[in-house]
Formats: C-alpha cells, structure tokens, sequence
C-alpha cells in the first residue's frame, strides 16, 4: 500500500520460508504466499519475475492436487503476465485453462468468470478479431446483467461491445453500446452527475458525423456543459472540453455563429483564468472565436486570428495548424477587405510553408497546395503593383504545374500593365470562352474571372488607360 516493494518482498520472502516450514512443499497457504510476491513483482512491471512466481504458485497446487478457484486465479495471473510482455498466444492459452477452472468453481455468473472472459475478449481486439471479441463480451455483459443487473461492470463490458462495433463498422450499434453504459451511469450515479455527463459526450461525440442523429448532438453537449456548470465546475478541463465541443458543434454543424461566440468566448476567458493560455487548446479556441467574426466580415477576427497564430508558432512552430491561421488572415483580408497589401504579408508566409512542405515532398497534395498559395500571392502583387514580383510568382506556379492556365492568366494581365499589352491580350483572347480549372463543383468560364478580375484592378491605383484598354477584352 505504501509503494515499499522493497520492503514488501522482504516480508514475503519471510512468509514464504515460514508457510514452506509450516505446512510442506504442496500447502495452498505457502502457494498464496509465493504469488502475493510475483503480485509485488507485477505490479513494478517486473513480469518476468512476476510469471516465474506465478508458475510456482500454480505447480505448488498442482503437487498437493489442490484445485479450486485460487488455483485458476494463479493460472490467470500467468496469462496477465504475458499479455503485459506482448505474448498474446501464450496469454490466450493460460486465460482459456483459468476461465474453465473459474466456470466450474465460481460459476458463470460470477465476476471471476466474467472477467476472464472480458480478458479473452480484449486479446481478440488488440489481433483486430472483432467478431470473435464481440461475442465473448456480449457474454459478459448478458451474464453480469442477468447475475446483478445494472453494475459498473456490465457497463464496462457494454463500452468494450462498442469497441468491437467501431471495429466492424457497425456505427449504429456502437451508438446503442454506448448509451446503454449511459443509463448504467445514470441510474448508479443520477442524471445530474459528472459520470452520466462523461458518457453523454461520447454518445455526442458518435452523433456528430451521423447521418440522421447529428441534431441531438447540441443538445447532449449542452447537457454536459449544464451538469458540470450546477457543480460550479466551470474551471475545470473536462468542463472546457464539453465547451469546446458545443462551440464547435454550433460553429460547423448549426452553423450558429453567435452560439458558437458564446461558447468559444466563456471557453478562452475560462483559460484566462487559471492561467492556462501559451497551449495550442486555447489557441484553438481563439481561432475558432475568430472564426465567428470572420463569418460576420468583421475585422474583431484579425486579433484573435494574430494571438492564435503567435501561440500556434511558438509552441508547434509553422506546422499546419499555424498555417491554417494565417489562411484565415490572408482570407479575410483577401475576400472581405479587398486589402492586398495585408493580404500579400500573409500569402508570403503560405507560400514559405507551402513550399517547405513541397520540398520535403513532391506530390499532387503538396503541388496543389503550394500552387494555390502561389495563384492567390500572385493576384495580391498584381493588385498592388508589384508586377515584376507577381511575375516571379506566376512563372513559379507555371514551372511546378507544367503550364497551369490560371497562371498564364496571371501573366496576361502582367504582360498587359509592363508594356506587353498585344502579348497579354492575346492570351485573355485565347481562354475567354473556355472552361476555369476549378477545385470546386461550381463550372465557370475564363470570362467571368476576368470580369472579376476586372472589378478589383479598377479599385486600385494601377495605370487607367490600361484598364480601359482592357474592358473591351474582358467584357
């Protein structure tokens, strides 16, 4: 009890040698004594050691013919000694002896039995057996429930038929697993207890993707948030992440920004109160928070946007959830502010880590990721008169996409505002009335980008003339 294995050892070597004297080579009392030590052994890890004393533990019985259930408690401990050393054969084969030994001396229904059998269930999963672990803890579970109803016992064995679900891809039956371990909790702890909330958000959690319960995720999450805040538990990790969760649910689901807001600014001033801040978790919060505003085309996102982004860098470097920020910056100012000089800073730091990404790994994802990047810059630098840059940029997108169209773009409307308007005209001409490389579904013409296009070069200081020039071939 005081973790002194050193001391403990000592005291049971001293047992041993006295139950060996006192009653021979073949009593259960000097066996019990033998696997009280392998226990200690066990329990530093030290298996090896453990399962030697188990052995012995179990041919001590075995000399005095002494078959009973401690005799399949020590075959047991065997097989626990080598699922820890990652022999699942060898563990399989002494749980399969004690389960025989438990059924006939402690009976079916009994939670020796029961959990020997969850034992051999779980070596089925962890080898992806999931028919056969499936089966074995339904056992348990029908058993325990017929010997003593709705115990924490049947419940775990219900979670582990979950596991075997998602395992086979049976979502619905995962789902129906898992809220039945609900109201197990529910009627051992009550409907307002943190136990019940726990097992609400997992349900909730499985209802978030699902195609027909994905409305009740909501409100299972504010179910959970409600029970911990009647606690005053509102500091607390777990209350947070319930939070959390809500306000993502609203935000991407419900598509409720200002219930989203709502959850995600309680969640970052919950942080703020216990210091719990330089995270990425609360990063995530902010950006989410951000995310809000943004939705709203409003500038209040920037800062949020700018704190995540300074935590995310900090603590992870520019790893992709850094650059997912700086997406949301470059955005913003980009598609809602039609400022291109903002947008230009952030679309330089994409680019850098597009293109580090790129490097590492030259593939269609990394290809098609730095080229977005690219085609965004190049538009910025287009817009902000940066044309010997944007004309880099453009021929940088052409060189790693062999040719994409939407760069040759690019480059016309350059070639038309450095003295090459024939040459740019001649290339707008060329795609007008042809089909726009889209990521989307959504089917567009070259024309309708150059009307676009068209649209914002008029809001900026670049040469008149040129764009008049320009209106009878985009238009």
């Amino acid at each position: 009890q005081k973790g002194d294995y050193g001391k403990a050892i000592e005291y049971y070597q001293k047992a041993i040698d006295i139950k060996r004297n006192t009653y021979g080579n073949s009593h259960p009392q000097y066996a019990m004594a033998v696997n009280y030590l392998g226990l200690v052994y066990y329990n530093q890890k030290d298996y090896e050691t453990a399962m030697e004393k188990f052995r012995d533990a179990k041919q001590i019985m075995e000399l005095g013919k002494h078959e009973n259930l401690d005799y399949a408690n020590f075959i047991g401990n065997i097989a626990n000694a080598y699922k820890n050393m990652g022999n699942r054969d060898s563990s399989k084969f002494y749980y399969d002896q004690a389960i025989l030994f438990k059924k006939k001396y402690a009976g079916e229904g009994s939670k020796e039995y029961l959990f020997q059998v969850n034992e051999i269930a779980n070596i089925h999963y962890q080898k992806e057996e999931y028919e056969q672990a499936l089966k074995l803890y339904k056992e348990a579970a029908q058993k325990e429930l017929l010997a003593r109803n709705m115990t924490a016992d049947y419940r775990v064995y219900m979670r582990n038929c979950a596991l075997a679900y998602n395992g086979l891809k049976q979502i619905d039956n995962e789902i129906s697993a898992i809220e039945t371990g609900a109201e197990v909790q529910k009627k051992l702890f009550g409907e307002n207890s943190r136990e019940y909330a726990y097992d609400l958000n997992e349900i909730a959690n499985l209802y978030y993707n699902h195609p027909t319960k994905s409305a009740k995720t909501g409100e299972l999450y504010a179910k959970c948030v409600a029970i911990h805040a009647s606690f005053g538990d509102t500091k607390s990790e777990t209350y947070l992440v319930y939070l959390k969760n809500l306000g993502l649910f609203q935000y991407n689901k419900a598509q409720n920004y200002v219930a989203a807001r709502k959850a995600f600014e309680e969640f970052v001033e919950s942080k703020k109160a216990v210091g719990n801040i330089q995270n990425v978790d609360y990063a995530s919060g902010m950006n989410y928070l951000g995310m809000t505003y943004y939705k709203e085309k409003d500038a209040k996102c920037v800062s949020y946007f700018e704190e995540a982004a300074k935590i995310y860098k900090y603590y992870e470097g520019e790893n992709q959830s850094y650059g997912g920020v700086i997406q949301n910056l470059a955005d913003f100012y980009f598609l809602h502010q039609k400022d291109y000089n903002k947008a230009e800073i952030y679309q330089i730091a994409l680019c850098n880590i597009s293109k580090t990404a790129y490097k590492e790994a030259d593939n269609n994802i990394t290809i098609k990721e730095y080229s977005k990047d690219l085609r965004a810059l190049s538009y910025s630098q287009i817009m902000n008169g940066k044309m010997a840059e944007a004309e880099k940029t453009a021929n940088e997108g052409m060189k790693i996409t062999m040719n994409d169209s939407r760069f040759e773009i690019r480059l016309a409307f350059i070639y038309c505002f450095t003295n090459r308007f024939e040459k740019g005209k001649a290339i707008l001409l060329k795609h007008k009335n042809q089909q726009y490389p889209s990521e989307t579904n959504k089917v567009r013409l070259f024309k309708e980008v150059y009307k676009e296009m068209y649209a914002d070069l008029k809001m900026t200081k670049l040469n008149k003339q040129v764009i008049e020039k320009l209106q009878s071939v985009v238009e």
